[in-house]
């Protein structure tokens, strides 16, 4: 077992290619997002936004907290990891053949013309996926980001000129489609060339299966309870307004995703199999990394909030023209909404990386479901009270993981 020191030297340079993977992802899409929404129309946004609703719930049971069981666990061997996959792979089918089978009534619900032929293509994604968990997970269980920041990099880069390219022809919506899937598929190569691990002898065990679920399935519940209330705002508003408004939603959640989001994603990505680690060495040691890491983050996340808000007009004029105006005042709120997720992320990570996934659950279940209500209520107010709503639900998710943590 690698020593302290060594242990913190390859914390840092995981740090550092999180980080450059993070925000190098995200400036790819923050320039295509700009160029695509001079191609696109806000509708055209609407419509991919709502199919990523969908998409991102049915992804959270494919994963199903076994790619975390991957990272956590100390000891992993060769049927855990065949088992995970076989089990990853058989619920991504399952759920692919009732998104084909429902896709005519989510048309039909939210009254969107082809909506069923976008889903169909899109829900291909979840097979993908389902093929690349493991690699993916055995990367960050090494801490290999750099050869995860090349695979991802690489994809987004590809699909991104995918996307433009189609949009240029005038294909809407299908522009996204394309990219989605193109960056999926290419991801899936690329992880396969980095990771050395391969699907052979593929077996599944009754008794490492109910061993990883027993860790896996809060894990699973409480990424659905987070999935669902991410998305009950595009839901809400997606079904009680027209997609143009939804588009304008999407904009701005995609700018905020930038300074705020993207700097949340690439530290907690370390955190968890650094902190994993930590609490190997003992409980002590493990809080003592977390707390420092959570007084880094909030120490620079407030300045960049700051000049979110400040600079906002300005970003939003240069970048989008006046089209997108409407974005703005949704852009504003939605980073003060934004000040907590460092932090709270982190103190979610810890409690993952220290085998509570039964408390990690609970956390999670009770904050979405008084969250969700929250939006619910404030939806018969406007879109502006739902956007307010989440200010509020943050403060609350910060307050009540720094409790428990």
């Amino acid at each position: 077992m690698p020593s302290n020191k060594d242990l913190r030297k390859n914390i840092i340079y995981s740090y550092f290619w999180s980080g450059i993977q993070k925000f190098g992802v995200l400036f790819l899409q923050f320039v295509s997002n700009i160029i695509l929404a001079r191609l696109l129309s806000p509708e055209d946004f609407g419509y991919i936004a709502i199919i990523a609703v969908i998409l991102n719930i049915m992804q959270a049971i494919v994963e199903g907290g076994f790619g975390s069981a991957i990272v956590q666990r100390r000891n992993i061997n060769e049927t855990d990891i065949s088992t995970i996959f076989i089990s990853n792979f058989a619920i991504a089918t399952i759920l692919f053949l009732l998104l084909i089978i429902s896709s005519s009534l989510i048309e039909t619900y939210y009254n969107l013309y082809n909506l069923k032929v976008y889903v169909r293509a899109e829900g291909f994604i979840l097979i993908i996926n389902a093929l690349c968990i493991v690699q993916m997970n055995m990367l960050i269980r090494e801490m290999r980001f750099r050869s995860f920041f090349i695979s991802n990099f690489v994809s987004v880069l590809i699909s991104v000129f995918l996307a433009i390219f189609c949009a240029v022809r005038g294909m809407g919506v299908w522009s996204f489609v394309i990219r989605d899937l193109s960056k999926e598929l290419i991801l899936l190569i690329l992880l396969f060339h980095f990771s050395p691990w391969r699907p052979q002898r593929l077996s599944i065990s009754k008794i490492a299966f109910i061993d990883i679920f027993q860790y896996s399935f809060p894990i699973l519940m409480a990424s659905l309870a987070r999935r669902i209330y991410d998305s009950a705002q595009a839901l809400v508003i997606g079904r009680q307004s027209s997609p143009v408004k939804l588009g304008y939603y999407i904009q701005a959640k995609k700018m905020e995703e930038v300074p705020i989001t993207g700097f949340a994603d690439s530290i907690s990505q370390v955190l968890f199999p650094a902190l994993s680690r930590e609490y190997e060495c003992g409980m002590l040691s493990g809080n003592s990394f977390f707390r420092k890491n959570v007084k880094m983050m909030n120490f620079m996340i407030i300045p960049i909030v700051a000049i979110a808000e400040l600079c906002a007009d300005s970003i939003f004029h240069i970048l989008f023209g006046t089209q997108w105006n409407n974005s703005i005042p949704m852009f504003k709120i939605i980073c003060l909404a934004g000040i907590t997720i460092p932090a709270v992320k982190a103190s979610s990570e810890a409690l993952k990386a220290a085998g509570r996934s039964d408390l990690f659950f609970y956390v999670q279940l009770i904050q979405r479901l008084l969250g969700f209500i929250f939006i619910l209520l404030s939806s018969f107010l406007g879109l502006t009270a739902v956007l307010w709503a989440l200010v509020i639900n943050s403060i609350i998710f910060f307050i009540s993981n720094m409790y428990f943590r």
